[in-house]
């Protein structure tokens, strides 16, 4: 077991505050802002001088510290103390595009949604037969079975009236188990 290496906690140091730095340069956040947002968070015992010595690497950060300025900035404390070179570059490239190439993936999907939705209500709103290429999955029943639609857009579905009466009238002998239209005989 090798012992404490000052050199590498050091390195630690610099990565972090250059890190730190990084962060709230990019957000357009001042040293004093900062400050605000950790008092916020209970860590009242930085100034702006602390930061800039953060910063610089001169100023060892406390694991509270450092996990409040990774929740300031939406980020975890490996992220802070990462290596920044090429290959970690690299990959973070990668990670990055899979997520933007899943966001278009998703985007276009909701765009298909919104244009089928849009299809439905034209549909239920003018009681129009359904064009033979609508997908399989659309509820038939949404339809008679001459397929026009039958329900309004976000009404309740109710029973279309069968022969010989008002949807939802019961005969007193109708036996609910039989197929609709069907009635037990009377014995």
């Amino acid at each position: 077991m090798t012992g404490y290496d000052a050199n590498l906690v050091a390195i630690a140091d610099a990565r972090f505050g250059g890190r730190l730095r990084g962060l709230r340069e990019w957000q357009g956040m001042s040293q004093q802002t900062l400050v605000e947002k950790l008092a916020e968070l209970g860590i009242t015992t930085w100034h702006q001088t602390t930061v800039g010595k953060v910063e610089a690497g001169k100023r060892p950060v406390r694991l509270a510290e450092a996990i409040a300025v990774a929740k300031i900035f939406g980020t975890s404390i490996d992220v802070l103390l990462m290596h920044d070179d090429d290959e970690y570059r690299a990959q973070r490239v990668q990670v990055l595009e899979a997520r933007r190439q899943e966001v278009v993936l998703m985007q276009t999907l909701l765009e298909q949604r919104e244009e089928e939705l849009g299809q439905w209500i034209e549909l239920v709103e003018t009681g129009r037969e359904l064009p033979g290429d609508m997908p399989p999955e659309w509820p038939s029943y949404l339809m008679d079975e001459d397929g026009r639609v039958v329900a309004e857009f976000g009404a309740a579905v109710v029973e279309t009236p069968g022969e010989g009466g008002e949807a939802g009238d019961q005969d007193a002998d109708a036996d609910p188990d039989a197929p609709a239209g069907q009635h037990r005989e009377e014995t």
